[in-house]
């Protein structure tokens, strides 16, 4: 970046002015907004779906982080400057004119972010770059920097800036659209895709009918021993709808009714036992006796 032409700091056109510096913000406010954050809205949108909480914690603090390295670096590196600042031809640097270290870097970009946080002070810090000659604002004060102009950095380039910056928001807007589309509907095809898979059938056992007691007497009876029971193994008959399982049941049912009715007819019948009682013309007490 080309810097000043006039000699010294002295010079009143040597510093940038509001216009200027506000060209400067606006066009790094189009970058981040346009460009960084969509990116970390992208990567949390990711963890979201992958249910990674300590990622989605790393790119909280990304979200604070990133634009305060961003004015940090920028105008410590050798380009003094932030990418906005370069487009609307502002650099920053100490009160002599030179690169400002890390520290007063990190200290400037520090006190910018707590001015910018209260709203009156932050007016206050902007009204005082219109009424010294240095037109610094209240955190270049106290961070001992100044904002310079390069030369060529003239009203026509500030209203470029702010074009340009414009037409860089929109773009970056359009790219994080598309991808935030597409994004969403990977995401939406994989819960769709879970909710319909089908669940895997539980394995079913049935349970055979215990014998009635008179077929196991009857068996007993005869000497027989009944046949030990094979042990049951999960169904690997596919899963019955409704229907079919209603009528397996009714089956079941008519055959255990038959086979308890086929039980009854076998069993031999027992006679009935004669009264001991017999009615007489003249009963004695013994007849009385078996007649109660």
């Amino acid at each position: 970046m080309a810097r000043p032409v006039v000699e010294g700091l002295e010079g009143e056109h040597a510093f940038a002015g509001v216009f200027r510096r506000g060209a400067a913000a606006y066009a790094d406010t189009c970058i981040l907004v346009g460009w960084g954050m969509p990116v970390l809205v992208l990567e949390t949108m990711k963890f979201v779906s992958s249910g990674n909480g300590v990622g989605l914690l790393l790119l909280g603090l990304c979200f604070l982080t990133v634009p305060f390295l961003y004015f940090a670096l920028f105008e410590w590196s050798p380009l003094q400057a932030t990418l906005g600042k370069l487009i609307a031809g502002v650099y920053v640097a100490n009160v002599q004119g030179e690169r400002i270290s890390a520290l007063r870097s990190l200290a400037r970009t520090g006190l910018k972010y707590v001015v910018s946080w209260i709203p009156v002070v932050n007016v206050l810090g902007v009204l005082a770059a219109f009424f010294n000659e240095r037109k610094q604002t209240l955190y270049d004060m106290f961070a001992g920097t100044l904002v310079l102009r390069a030369s060529g950095a003239g009203f026509v380039r500030g209203v470029l800036t702010v074009a340009v910056s414009t037409g860089i928001f929109i773009a970056g807007m359009s790219v994080f659209a598309s991808s935030y589309l597409s994004l969403y509907k990977r995401f939406a095809s994989e819960q769709e895709a879970k909710s319909s898979a089908p669940a895997a059938p539980a394995a079913t056992t049935i349970a055979a009918p215990a014998p009635p007691a008179a077929a196991a007497a009857a068996e007993k009876a005869s000497g027989t021993d009944a046949p030990a029971a094979k042990p049951l193994l999960p169904s690997t008959e596919p899963p019955m709808d409704e229907q079919a399982r209603r009528q397996r049941a009714e089956e079941a049912a008519r055959a255990l009714r038959a086979a308890v009715e086929r039980e009854a007819q076998a069993a031999p019948k027992k006679k009935p036992k004669p009264s001991p009682c017999v009615i007489k013309p003249i009963m004695t007490d013994e007849d009385l006796a078996r007649c109660r």
